[in-house]
C-alpha cells in the first residue's frame, strides 16, 4: 500500500485558513500511516495462525456415558450437559456405549481426537476400580485420559428383592447362616458394586454367587424382578423401586444416613465396620487436550454443579457436590487407583481369565 504525503509547510503570504488545512492534512497523514501498519500487523499475524484455529468451541460436543440409557450415570450427566451447553455455546450429544465395566466407551474416548470435541462421562469403574484390579484394558487409565471435572460423588446402599422376604440385615445373615444359596449383581466385574458385593461377603462370612451386568441398572431390575437376591445402587436410582414395594434397602455403605432414605442405617451403626465405599463420577478427555480447553470444560461444569437447585437436587438424592479443579481431579483418580487396588488384594479381586 503506498502512503501519500503533503508536503504543506507553512510559508510567508499564507492564509490562517492555509495554515489550519496543512496541519489537518499532517494530521491525516499520520493516522493514515499508523493504519496501514496496524493492517500488515493483522495480516502478518494472521498469516502466522495455525490453519483451521477457532474458538472453542465452535460445533457440537461429543459425550460418551458407557452404560445404558436411563442409568444413573446417564440420568445425572443430562442433568449436566444442559446448563453446560448454556455455558459454552454448542449443543452436547448424548451417546451410550454400554459393556466391559464401562471400557468401551472408555476407550473410544481414549482414541479420540484431543480436541475436546469428544468426552467420556463415567463413574469409577473404567478409569479406577476395573484397571486396578488389573483388569484387560486397551488404554492406560493414567496416561490416556486427562480429568476434566469431578461430577456428584455419593455412597451406595445394598438391597434386597421385595420377593425375597428379607427386611433387614439380620435377615440376611440368618439365611447366611441356614446356608441358603444368596447371589449378589454387580455392574460388571472389577465394577463398585462388584467390590460392595465382596465386602459384604467377607465382612459377614457368606457366600455370594457374584452376577456381572452392562450396568447397575440391569442388576436392579433384575433384583426387583426376583432373579437375584441381592444388589446395590445409589439413593437416586432406588427410590422409585422402594417405592413401588419391589425392593427393600438393608444398609447404607456410608458414613452417615442418606437424606432420602433417613429410616436406612448405616452398615457402621449396625455393627460391621469399614463398609464405606465413596464412589463419584466425572468428565474425563482423551489425553493432549490443550489446557485452554481443559479449563473452559471444568468452569463449564463447576458452573452447572454451583447452581443451588443442582445441589439440593443432588443433596436429596443422597449424594453431594464437590469442585475440584482439574490438577485436583487428576490427583484424586491416581490416589483412588492406588485405594482400590490395595481392596482388591485384600478382596481377593482379579481380572477375568
Amino acid at each position: 500500500m503506498t502512503i501519500h504525503t503533503f508536503d504543506l509547510t507553512p510559508t510567508e503570504g499564507r492564509s490562517p485558513f492555509h495554515l489550519r488545512m496543512s496541519q489537518a492534512l499532517r494530521r491525516l497523514g499520520r493516522v493514515r500511516a499508523a493504519a496501514c501498519h496496524v493492517l500488515a500487523l493483522i495480516a502478518l499475524l494472521a498469516v502466522g495462525l495455525p490453519a483451521g484455529a477457532e474458538t472453542y468451541p465452535a460445533r457440537p460436543i461429543r459425550l460418551v456415558v458407557p452404560e445404558s440409557a436411563g442409568s444413573i450415570a446417564d440420568a445425572w450427566a443430562r442433568r449436566l450437559v444442559r446448563p453446560m451447553e448454556q455455558t459454552l455455546g454448542q449443543p452436547i450429544v448424548v451417546e451410550h456405549r454400554p459393556g466391559a465395566s464401562g471400557t468401551l466407551g472408555a476407550e473410544a474416548v481414549a482414541r479420540a481426537a484431543p480436541d475436546g470435541y469428544t468426552l467420556l462421562y463415567t463413574g469409577q469403574s473404567p478409569v479406577v476400580t476395573y484397571p486396578a484390579i488389573g483388569g484387560a484394558v486397551r488404554y492406560d487409565p493414567q496416561r490416556d485420559f486427562t480429568p476434566v471435572a469431578l461430577g456428584p460423588n455419593a455412597y451406595p446402599v445394598l438391597v434386597a428383592g421385595a420377593g425375597s422376604g428379607m427386611r433387614s440385615l439380620a435377615d440376611l445373615k440368618a439365611r447366611a447362616a441356614a446356608r441358603e444359596p444368596l447371589s449378589c449383581g454387580t455392574g460388571g466385574h472389577g465394577s463398585y458394586g462388584h467390590f460392595a458385593c465382596a465386602m459384604l461377603a467377607r465382612a459377614l462370612g457368606v457366600e455370594l454367587l457374584m452376577v456381572p451386568y452392562k450396568g447397575s441398572s440391569a442388576a436392579l431390575q433384575e433384583a426387583a424382578g426376583g432373579q437375584l437376591t441381592l444388589t446395590t445402587g445409589f439413593p437416586s436410582e432406588l427410590m422409585g423401586l422402594i417405592a413401588a414395594g419391589r425392593i427393600v434397602p438393608l444398609a447404607a455403605f456410608a458414613e452417615r444416613r442418606a437424606v432420602p432414605l433417613p429410616a436406612v442405617p448405616t452398615f457402621r451403626e449396625l455393627g460391621v465396620a469399614g463398609m464405606e465405599l465413596f464412589a463419584f463420577a466425572g468428565f474425563y478427555a482423551p489425553a493432549g487436550v490443550p489446557p485452554a480447553v481443559v479449563d473452559a470444560l471444568n468452569a463449564a461444569a463447576a458452573r452447572a454443579m454451583q447452581t443451588p437447585e443442582y445441589v439440593k437436587l443432588v443433596e436429596d438424592a443422597g449424594g453431594r457436590v464437590q469442585a475440584l479443579s482439574p490438577a485436583a481431579f487428576a490427583q484424586m483418580n491416581t490416589d483412588d487407583r492406588e485405594r482400590w487396588r490395595r481392596r482388591g488384594q485384600e478382596l481377593g479381586i482379579r481380572p477375568q481369565e
